[in-house]
């Protein structure tokens, strides 16, 4: 502890002279500049003979055309896999975020019974889950996509397209599904199903049942 204080304060006191190290400044960096080239010379000589090397590989390569493209196709793939390695961690915590925030949105589009905008932001939640696995990207609500699909059906339905509703609900797989979700599922299912005129009644009470079987809460 004594020496680091000694050290410090002559440290401090060398830094206060007006010492002739001012004036050799100059002398003192090339000396040290000189020293350190002595040192890395051989490194130097290697790595010059290393690229003298690849520059004789690559020359005939480099002299035709289909070698330069071949080349730059190379070049291009290192570096989409070296940006992909880089950031897809990032960029499936940025699609998460997305899919959360267009999925907010919507809920309050929905709320207020705009049903043309809450359907569009649906549908960007359903798209950003086909390019990543948005159960594990979105921690808080690993259900986001079904429920974004269910949603995006309800929206259908008020909008009058039975057929489009029926689809982004057949789409869902209930067994993959938790027991919250299931229910909301199948009165989804039987509210659109409400509207279809092919459909029987038993099919709706059925989908009513499955509600109350997959959560009686």
């Amino acid at each position: 502890m004594k020496g680091g204080r000694f050290l410090a304060g002559l440290f401090y006191r060398l830094r206060r002279m007006p010492s002739l190290f001012g004036r050799f400044r100059f002398w003192f960096y090339l000396v040290v500049f000189a020293l350190l080239l002595a040192l890395l010379a051989p490194f130097v000589g290697v790595l010059s003979s290393l690229l003298s090397a690849i520059g004789r590989v690559l020359g005939p390569v480099l002299e035709s055309r289909v070698g330069r493209t071949a080349l730059g196709v190379l070049a291009l793939a290192f570096l989409a896999w070296f940006l992909y390695r880089k950031f897809k961690v990032r960029g499936r915590q940025l699609l998460g975020a997305f899919a959360l925030d267009r999925y907010l949105s919507g809920m309050l589009h929905l709320s207020a019974g705009r049903y043309q905008r809450a359907a569009a932001l649906f549908r960007r939640v359903v798209r950003t889950g086909r390019l990543t696995d948005l159960s594990k990207t979105v921690e808080v609500f690993p259900e986001i996509l079904a429920d974004a699909r269910i949603k995006l059906a309800l929206c259908h339905r008020e909008l009058g397209d039975v057929d489009r509703a029926m689809e982004q609900l057949e789409l869902l797989k209930v067994k993959d599904l938790p027991p919250a979700v299931r229910r909301d599922l199948s009165e989804a299912k039987a509210f659109v199903y409400s509207l279809s005129r092919e459909l029987m009644d038993e099919t709706i009470d059925r989908e009513i049942d499955r509600a109350l079987e997959a959560d009686p809460g």
